[in-house]
């Protein structure tokens, strides 16, 4: 069945989204190199980054896509293109508002920065060099092939005709004013937690059961009860917190992080390879009494700012604005089940880890069809990534021929 709603291309997500994610530039890497492109090197460490932003465990990949950005790069600059400073600071401070965006306030923020051993001027200096990498790539394929990617009408409705049966319906959709609340846990519910975490480690490394006090405080109901058995994992399928702890652990030891509200007790029961096996006590840190009455405070006023369809700029502190009533959201991305429950101009609020969702729908969509009219930009832009994955493959496989390239993995 064709899809042509939201349909990327893997090369494309790459060169020009690999700067929308915060990855853990602090952990340690064994610097080596991994590949070399004219008279450039791929290192381990550029690998180990990159299969974390494009969640791809396969390193052989990863270094395929490196080594085609590092030909690209090279032949953008044999082409004497520039990148005006303007257009590259407002790209840069785009992907970072990107990264800020990504998380509930900026206090939040700050933190994941510091777990990652960066400053925000770090980021901005690391983007800086992407950035300008994307730009000056996107700038070459409009060069080389600017008309050749354009797309008509015609050429779009002739394609719609073609494939029309094939295109699935649009599903149920609700427009809302939606905003995140969140709890601003004190330092009393922290510390709190964190001996209780504490305690439980030290018990563990006296010889307790690990699986006993695994099912009797975990607070994840389903690992607890497995006595915290999370079964066999690849490192890198783990949150970047985790990663470079679990990276250096041996078989047998444990280890206390934090991430997210919880404390983790993480033991290593065994390893193979690049795969580990890991057992898990989850401690949540609790929100005090005063915490909870906050929240409700403030989830009180969200409701008020959404009956009256006002909300503050900035939102308030620990609130993020999850839509305005702009798109459409699918109902499956909602906490509703059906359109038949939801009624319009009605307060609802949801449990979300941290806190809650409040949400006002203010416009439904029952399952349709689209015409061409309404498909029109999304297959203009669905051939024109088509067009561009033609001449992607086409220029690589070209400067593979002409610029030297080792791989050394």
């Amino acid at each position: 069945m064709l899809d042509v709603r939201g349909q990327k291309l893997g090369f494309f997500c790459f060169l020009f989204s690999v700067s929308c994610f915060l990855s853990p530039l602090g952990a340690e890497v064994v610097d080596r190199i991994a590949g070399v492109v004219g008279d450039q090197v791929i290192t381990q460490s550029e690998i180990e980054e990159a299969m974390i932003l494009l969640q791809e465990r396969n390193k052989a990949k990863v270094l395929d896509h490196l080594i085609e950005h590092k030909l690209l790069v090279i032949d953008a600059e044999k082409e004497t293109l520039e990148v005006k400073l303007e257009e590259l600071e407002n790209a840069v401070e785009d992907a970072i508002l990107n990264v800020r965006g990504r998380f509930p306030s900026d206090e939040e923020y700050e933190l994941e920065l510091s777990r990652s051993g960066l400053t925000e001027e770090d980021l901005r200096e690391k983007y800086t060099k992407e950035m300008r990498e994307n730009l000056l790539i996107q700038k070459l394929f409009q060069k080389k092939f600017g008309k050749e990617l354009a797309v008509s009408d015609m050429e779009a409705m002739d394609f719609y005709n073609n494939y029309k049966d094939s295109i699935p319906p649009v599903p149920d959709a609700v427009k809302f004013l939606g905003v995140d609340v969140y709890y601003s846990i004190s330092d009393e519910a922290k510390d709190a937690a964190k001996r209780k975490a504490n305690n439980i480690l030290k018990r563990v490394k006296k010889g307790e059961s690990f699986s006993k006090l695994a099912k009797k405080y975990s607070d994840d109901p389903v690992t607890s009860q497995r006595g915290g058995d999370l079964g066999t994992l690849n490192p890198m399928d783990l949150a970047p917190e985790f990663q470079s702890t679990v990276a250096e652990m041996k078989s047998g030891e444990i280890e206390l992080v934090e991430s997210g509200g919880v404390y983790h007790i993480v033991r290593c029961n065994d390893r193979h390879k690049d795969l580990v096996m890991l057992s898990d006590i989850i401690i949540k840190i609790q929100p005090t009494k005063a915490d909870s009455e906050a929240i409700k405070e403030t989830v009180g006023t969200v409701k008020e700012q959404l009956n009256a369809e006002t909300v503050r700029e900035p939102p308030l502190p620990n609130t993020r604005i999850l839509t305005w009533g702009e798109i459409f959201v699918p109902l499956r991305e909602t906490p509703f089940t059906d359109l038949e429950s939801i009624e319009i101009g009605k307060v609802y609020t949801f449990n979300i880890p941290m806190g809650f969702q409040v949400i006002k729908p203010v416009e439904l969509r029952e399952e349709q069809m689209l015409g061409w009219e309404d498909l029109r930009l999304e297959l203009k832009e669905l051939l024109y990534q088509r067009k561009m994955q033609m001449h992607y493959e086409k220029l690589v496989h070209k400067l593979k021929q002409e610029i030297f390239v080792k791989r050394m993995l």
